[in-house]
């Protein structure tokens, strides 16, 4: 995914990455492609949806954690 943003933005450097984390494999990925263009430097911001919430959790106990369930919230307008 990264070789290819770099091969249509080519010598533009994106300002950052936005990426959505579960279990991990995404951001890896994302990482790895990032070094390998020579943007290591650009800012990630790892996203994930409430509920399921493992990566904020694993940082916090400072070891990989497993989530029991994934909760389901429901947001209502007002």
């Amino acid at each position: 995914m990264v070789d290819e943003m770099k091969k249509q933005l080519g010598d533009t450097t994106p300002g950052c990455f936005i990426v959505s984390v579960g279990g991990g494999g995404l951001l890896q990925g994302m990482l790895a492609g990032m070094k390998r263009n020579g943007w290591e430097k650009v800012p990630v911001m790892a996203v994930e949806t409430k509920g399921a919430d493992c990566l904020s959790r694993a940082i916090d106990a400072g070891k990989p954690v497993e989530l029991r369930e994934i909760t389901r919230f429901a947001h209502a307008l007002s």
